[in-house]
């Protein structure tokens, strides 16, 4: 079983194809002429870190896969919530404690709140118009104002509609092809944001707008793979023929199909608008206001195709993790069961009527979210001034990451066995009948500060609905080998799969 993951920035994937052995000279040049224009003068000392290499620094300390556990076995290593990297000269700092997490990002937020530059993403696949990408200014601000409009809670109610419908659909997909559910989870959450966002109603998970979605989130996983131009961005200017440059050709495919993602579901709505024909949703409600029209067009765009990003594979990755810890855990998965039954009577699915009523089910999502978040690391930030956090210097211009994935599993916040998968672990006690409101809810698994995704209800939602419909009509089991023996899954992580 694989479970794909969203997009997140990753060190351990420094991409150092198609660069000849004739051409290092030239590169350790470069990288000290770089080096020494960026070092400044520190009285206090850089996070404690593995040494490195002169020139190339830590590029070869971060594995391949998991890397996100060796952030913390360091953390351990060097007794630091910090940890600091050096990336070809560029420095990284990477936050394993929620405790440095909430003091940086939430009570600095303005120091932490831009993104690095990221040229492989914006500039060359075509994510410059994706929110979660856009360095802190007037235009992300801009960009954030539309989505926090359409995504507060009052608006976030009129979602319910769809995601009962959809998650109906699904049962019925798993009810005719169950070994194909990740087809039909691509199907609901695909469906579910091209509802809400551009009223595209989808049936299949061959639609087009399903498979450009599929398209262009791919495009941002290969995009992420720690490209040289992420680290020395004067590569860009280097013709595409250049040794090293290759990056330039993969980007030219996955460019195309990030613009397709943003603006084929606009250019359509608009079409319907004109038309009288476009159905209820964010698409419309914008592109019917003249006035926000001919100022805002651009903005427009871009908010609806970064939700319909975010929203096309977050769901599929979180309902698959969940669907694998009920093959691992089925005892969960009965005390689940017994939970929905208790308040459905077994005589109907659940609506959002049922909402707040089934407690086991809510720490059933809030354990998912904790036990495999969606991106462990997430998408860097960057300082935008120098900084000090427990003695320690924090450059401006730092590429920082968070590892959610540990914090996550703080046993002094979740308690112990972090890494069983454990509903009980919110409850009062065990009891499936109250949520424990001393436990900290999950999220960081949705970002922090001003980067915090406000999508964040809907998502929960929609994993809501969705889990407790599964649990009132389906028993999930182990696929049996060719014994007939049942092969037990491993739920391990590795960089971009769950396996």
């Amino acid at each position: 079983m694989t479970i794909s993951l969203q997009y997140e920035h990753s060190l351990s994937l420094l991409d150092l194809r198609h660069l000849p052995l004739a051409n290092l000279s030239v590169l350790f040049a470069a990288l000290a002429l770089f080096q020494w224009t960026n070092k400044k003068r520190r009285q206090l000392p850089l996070p404690p870190g593995p040494p490195g290499l002169p020139l190339l620094g830590n590029i070869f300390d971060i594995p391949k896969v998991n890397y996100w556990e060796r952030y913390l076995a360091w953390s351990y290593q060097y007794g630091s919530d910090l940890i600091h990297l050096n990336i070809l000269g560029s420095p990284a700092i990477v936050i394993n404690t929620y405790k440095a997490a909430n003091e940086l990002l939430n009570g600095r937020s303005l120091t932490y709140a831009s993104r690095p530059a990221m040229p492989m993403m914006n500039d060359f696949t075509g994510f410059s118009w994706h929110v979660a990408f856009m360095p802190y200014g007037n235009k992300w601000r801009e960009h954030r104002k539309f989505l926090h409009r359409y995504f507060q809670t009052s608006e976030q109610l009129k979602y319910r509609s769809p995601s009962v419908s959809v998650s109906r659909r699904l049962l019925q997909n798993l009810l005719n092809e169950p070994r194909n559910f990740v087809s039909h989870l691509r199907l609901l959450s695909g469906s579910l944001i091209l509802s809400i966002s551009y009223g595209i109603d989808v049936k299949d998970s061959r639609d087009p707008h399903i498979v450009r979605a599929e398209k262009g989130m791919s495009a941002m996983a290969q995009a992420g793979h720690g490209y040289l131009v992420d680290f020395i961005p004067s590569l860009k200017y280097l013709p595409s023929w250049f040794p090293g440059a290759y990056f330039k050709v993969e980007s030219r495919e996955w460019n195309k199909s990030v613009t397709n993602m943003a603006v084929v579901p606009f250019e359509l709505v608009k079409s319907w608008i004109s038309q009288g024909t476009a159905r209820p949703s964010i698409a419309r409600d914008l592109l019917s206001d003249d006035a926000a029209v001919s100022e805002d067009a651009e903005v427009i765009r871009n908010i609806l195709a970064a939700a319909y990003a975010a929203g096309s594979d977050t769901t599929v990755s979180s309902i698959t993790a969940f669907i694998l810890a009920m093959t691992m855990y089925p005892d969960v998965q009965l005390k689940g069961q017994a939970a929905v039954d208790r308040v459905l009577g077994g005589r109907r699915l659940p609506d959002f009527s049922d909402y707040g009523t089934i407690p086991y089910v809510d720490a059933l999502v809030k354990e998912v979210l904790r036990w495999l978040p969606v991106v462990p690391l997430g998408v860097p930030y960057c300082t935008t001034k120098d900084d000090v956090y427990q003695g320690y210097h924090i450059p401006e211009g730092s590429t920082i990451y968070v590892n959610a994935w540990a914090m996550l599993r703080e046993e002094q916040t979740y308690g112990t066995e972090p890494c069983i998968f454990k509903p009980e672990r919110f409850l009062v006690d065990g009891d499936v009948n109250k949520l424990n409101p001393n436990v900290k809810d999950p999220t960081e698994a949705f970002g922090f500060a001003r980067r915090f995704c406000p999508g964040m209800t809907t998502a929960r939602e929609s994993m809501w609905i969705t889990i407790a419909s599964i649990l009132a009509t389906f028993n999930i089991k182990q696929t049996l080998d060719g014994d007939g023996s049942p092969i037990i899954p491993s739920g391990e992580c590795s960089s971009g799969f769950i396996r």
